[in-house]
């Protein structure tokens, strides 16, 4: 599933890349992408849900989120749009950067599995940041080519990780 959803967002995020490099850097994807991104986005959240909902079967206690962390999760990513509006308004010219909404959503999801101290998802949320900061230095369109590549890194790491885990963690006669 990792590999799966890795090579899917370095495909996306490739195809807005390549649709946007010649154009004015505030107006955005074209028309055409904006299929490709909401096809993604959905594919990608009825697989996640699909997964989640088998692999969440019968477990109880502590390795399920607590209502406060659902909370903390919930406000990342319901400010994100206030945060990129004010700084909008404010002339930041890295506001309407693709990446700018990874930042605040990547350090809550940090700072959340350190608290459970569970230290690969935790780097994972500040690898998500630092995505995000990079992709501020990029420009409007580098951007997506930043979040194609840096995700795709992300989430091939991760893959990795647990299989290794998984192949180190199995009992050898």
């Amino acid at each position: 599933m990792h590999e799966w959803v890795s090579l899917a967002v370095l495909a996306v995020c490739g195809t807005v890349w390549l649709t946007v490099r010649g154009q004015h850097p505030y107006r955005g994807p074209t028309a055409a992408v904006i299929p490709v991104l909401v096809a993604f986005i959905v594919l990608n959240f009825c697989a996640t849900v699909a997964v989640r909902e088998r692999a969440i079967a019968g477990v109880r206690g502590t390795t399920r989120f607590r209502p406060a962390e659902i909370t903390v999760m919930v406000l990342a990513w319901a400010i994100v749009p206030v945060l990129i509006w004010a700084l909008a308004d404010a002339g930041v010219s890295f506001a309407l950067h693709p990446t700018t909404v990874l930042i605040i959503p990547g350090l809550a999801w940090a700072g959340v599995t350190a608290v459970r101290a569970n230290w690969r998802a935790c780097s994972t949320g500040l690898a998500v940041a630092v995505v995000g900061v990079a992709g501020a230095f990029a420009g409007p369109a580098g951007a997506w080519l930043v979040a194609g590549v840096g995700l795709f890194a992300v989430l091939l790491g991760n893959a990795v990780a647990a299989a290794w885990r998984q192949r180190h963690s199995v009992a050898r006669p």
